[in-house]
C-alpha cells in the first residue's frame, strides 16, 4: 500500500510550518533514505513522513508517459 510504504507516482499533501501547504508527487524511492519528490510549485521536496504529511492519491498520470516523444 502506498500510504504505508511510499511508491513512484504517489500524490502526498505536505504542510510545512514555514512555507506553508504543497502538493508533493513521488518520483523516486530508489537512490534516497526519504523518496524524492517534484512539488506543485515545480521544486524538490523530500518525503519525511512527519505527522504534517498525508497521502492523498496514486496520480492519474503516468511518470514514464512524461518522457515519451512522437
Amino acid at each position: 500500500m502506498s500510504a504505508l510504504k511510499p511508491e513512484i507516482g504517489d500524490v502526498w499533501e505536505i504542510n510545512a510550518p514555514n512555507v506553508g501547504t504543497y502538493k508533493a508527487l513521488v518520483i523516486n524511492t530508489t537512490d534516497f533514505v526519504h523518496p524524492y519528490c517534484i512539488t506543485d510549485d515545480f521544486q524538490g521536496a523530500f518525503l519525511w513522513r512527519y505527522s504534517t504529511e498525508t497521502y492523498i492519491g496514486k496520480s492519474k498520470a503516468s511518470i514514464k508517459d512524461l518522457f515519451e516523444v512522437e
